[in-house]
C-alpha cells in the first residue's frame, strides 16, 4: 500500500485517494514511521518476539516498539492448540496490519490447518522463554 508523508502527517492510498493515517509529535518521527511502515510492507522487519505471561490478553502487537508478545500461561490454561493460534495470530497482525480482525482470525484458521509438524515447531521456536 502506498504511503507518503507531508510534514507531520502520513497519508495512506485507499480506493484512489490519499487519506490520513497518522499524525506524529515532529517531521523525525514522522520520517521513523513511514519507514516502519514500508519495512512492515516489504516484509524485511523482523519484530521482537517476548513471553510475558502477566499481560491480560493472550497476545499483542506493538508496531513501535517492534514487538510481539505472548501470553503461554493463559493460552496453555484454555486449551491445547491456543498457543499456536496466539502465535499464528499475532504474526498476522504484524504481516498484515492494516487487515481487519474477522480477516486475521479467519486466515490464521486456515494457516494452521496447512502447516506441517516442522512448520509448528519453529514457531514454538521462536517464543521459547
Amino acid at each position: 500500500m502506498p504511503y507518503r508523508r507531508e510534514g507531520r502527517k502520513i497519508f495512506h492510498k485507499v480506493g484512489g485517494r490519499w487519506r490520513l493515517k497518522q499524525v506524529t509529535g515532529s517531521v523525525a518521527k514522522a520520517k521513523k514511521a513511514l519507514a516502519l511502515l514500508h519495512g512492515i510492507e516489504r516484509g524485511n522487519l523482523e519484530p521482537r518476539r517476548k513471553v510475558d505471561n502477566k499481560m491480560r490478553n493472550f497476545g499483542d502487537t506493538d508496531y513501535k516498539k517492534k514487538t510481539i508478545r505472548v501470553n503461554k500461561k493463559k493460552a496453555k490454561e484454555t486449551g491445547k492448540g491456543e498457543l499456536l493460534d496466539t502465535i499464528v495470530h499475532e504474526e498476522t497482525h504484524w504481516k498484515h496490519p492494516k487487515m481487519r480482525e474477522k480477516t486475521v482470525r479467519r486466515k490464521t484458521k486456515k494457516s494452521i490447518s496447512k502447516m506441517s509438524k516442522k512448520q509448528k515447531k519453529r514457531l514454538y521456536a521462536l517464543y521459547r522463554s
